[in-house]
């Protein structure tokens, strides 16, 4: 009880702070699984005759690890229980003569903890105990993102932009004599014998899907930024003609007007974009950014997903080289004064050197991205929940034409025009 004072009312001691990452103060929680493990080791020494710390020695201590180990846990397990007992040894200091407790043996800085519980077999060899993608998952995987990234982007940011001028050609406020209009396009469709666009958009497959009906659903969006009304004009204007309508009125989802360049071998990669397509392949050009830059930068998944717009720079050397160098924000290891955690990290002092495809892949997520975090939940429109929560670290400036670009003056600056959703 007194030990468990301490830990609540006394900042965790230097040695401590020193030797592992800590907090400065114990949580009650915490503090509730520690106790627990002091119990049973209380429970141990009781029945080998010992009723106060001051009578622990070190042979004692060599003995509990050894009675850890056939009890059949989890290596790590064992290991954390005497950590937790060095704890006991750490607030020695700040207890009765009686309470205090001698240096562990796993303490000594030349002692390994294997010393005492034997090999990790939770992770034999020290090898992460996670496996890893195998290569021929991996290979075809990195090659297929770096072609994305570096062959179909122009096509797919090019679409993107299309889809965004119609998304933003779509009033606020509902113009007078939409639907008016909406009704003629759709009767001189019609009249010339074309079909009328339909949709095959998730929400409106599940609007289907949910309610039945014997027409397929229109696109009504795209339908709305090519006339420069709003959707609900437009889904009036096909409830006044649905008496008039048939299924085999209505053709395939509409295409955008976007010439494709890229090739896959001697043929094209796909013919046309569809615009209910676009979403799907922003989402799977900006995953394809992702893998680059987290598997060919040296970066945590947690730094990646913190990088801001501008943060990757063009540096060319005096002996003719180019490098490229991003800035951002790192996590593991950061405390604070007093050791603990500092959850939001904080800028990292070297840049990481980088080669041009994960700059090229920043390059392209800054144009898909139209705020200042580059990796978010949100460029997919029908994403469930919402972002998560940025570092809190000062805004960077906007990489517009003025500023050089990370891949130097051979690229263009990216678009930044509507939201896409």
């Amino acid at each position: 009880m007194r030990a468990a004072f301490a830990e609540l009312n006394i900042p965790t001691p230097a040695v401590l702070l020193q030797q592992r990452a800590s907090r400065s103060t114990t949580q009650p929680g915490t503090l509730r699984h520690n106790f627990q493990i002091w119990t049973r080791f209380a429970t141990w020494l009781d029945g080998r005759g010992i009723t106060e710390l001051s009578q622990v020695i070190t042979g004692d201590l060599e003995a509990y690890a050894e009675h850890l180990r056939p009890l059949g846990r989890q290596w790590r397990t064992d290991a954390k229980a005497l950590r937790v007992i060095s704890r006991l040894w750490a607030y020695a200091p700040y207890l009765p003569e009686r309470d205090r407790l001698v240096m562990p043996p796993w303490e000594d800085p030349a002692a390994v903890m294997s010393d005492f519980l034997g090999t990790n077999d939770d992770t034999p060899n020290g090898e992460n105990s996670v496996a890893i993608v195998h290569p021929a998952v991996m290979a075809p995987l990195l090659v297929w993102a770096l072609r994305t990234v570096l062959d179909l982007s122009p096509d797919i940011l090019a679409a993107a932009r299309e889809h965004r001028r119609l998304l933003a050609a779509i009033p606020d406020r509902a113009p007078h004599g939409g639907t008016e209009t909406a009704v003629t396009h759709l009767r001189g469709l019609l009249a010339a014998g074309e079909k009328l666009p339909s949709s095959g958009a998730p929400g409106a497959t599940a609007v289907r899907a949910r309610f039945g009906g014997p027409l397929p659903p229109m696109a009504n969006t795209f339908l709305a930024g090519t006339l420069g009304v709003t959707t609900s004009q437009v889904a009036r204007a096909r409830g006044l003609l649905t008496d008039e309508l048939t299924p085999a009125d209505f053709g395939p989802a509409p295409r955008l007007n976007v010439p494709l360049a890229a090739r896959i071998s001697a043929a094209p990669w796909r013919e046309q974009i569809g615009f209910d397509d676009v979403d799907v392949l922003m989402l799977h050009l900006s995953t394809a950014a992702l893998i680059c830059c987290a598997y060919l930068s040296g970066m945590r998944p947690e730094e990646v997903l913190a990088l801001r717009r501008g943060c990757c720079t063009r540096a060319e050397r005096d002996d003719g080289t180019v490098r490229f160098e991003i800035r951002g924000w790192h996590f593991k290891g950061v405390l604070d004064e007093d050791g603990n955690a500092i959850g939001e990290g904080e800028q990292r002092a070297a840049p990481w050197i980088v080669l041009e495809p994960v700059a090229r892949a920043i390059a392209v997520v800054e144009e898909l991205e139209d705020g200042e975090q580059l990796f978010i939940r949100t460029l997919y429109r029908y994403a469930k929940g919402t972002a998560c929560p940025a570092p809190a670290c000062p805004p960077t400036p906007p990489w517009n034409g003025s500023a050089p670009s990370p891949l130097g003056p051979t690229s263009s600056p990216p678009t930044t025009t509507g939201p896409t959703s």
